[in-house]
């Protein structure tokens, strides 16, 4: 015969670990509220710039993220400047051609395209930059 499951007093009372967890969440509530986490990180901030409109047409992939760092630019007033490295040869950056039409879309989901249509993997990284 199976005994009634109980909950002793001894398994609520508080230990260590439950001050730690409690401490921990609070840190993280207060992040959080002050913005801090991962929507800021550049992903974040890249899918926070809407595009109104890309048309493309058999446009070389360089001049396509050199066109998207400049539109990123201009959408932020000077804000966020991204600076977009395509890792392939001279030759790919100027013959690898992308056709894209969209609207109201994401910075981060153009870049995402691109990257598809060119066959090429992306990773967004902060980089620091010396005056």
């Amino acid at each position: 015969m199976k005994k009634p499951c109980r909950i002793s007093s001894e398994s609520c009372k508080p230990t260590p670990l439950t001050f730690t967890a409690r401490s921990y969440a609070a840190k993280c509530k207060t992040a959080l509220a002050a913005g801090v986490g991962k929507k800021n990180n550049l992903e974040g901030q890249l899918s926070k710039v809407i595009v109104p409109q890309i048309d493309l047409k058999d446009a070389p992939v360089g001049d396509v993220l050199n066109f998207l760092a400049d539109k990123t630019e201009e959408l932020t007033g000077g804000n966020l400047v991204p600076n977009f490295i395509y890792k392939g040869s001279p030759e790919q950056r100027e013959n690898t051609l992308i056709s894209l039409s969209l609207r109201s879309v994401p910075m981060t989901e153009i870049v995402k395209y691109v990257g598809q249509l060119s066959r090429s993997p992306r990773s967004l990284r902060r980089s620091c930059r010396r005056n």
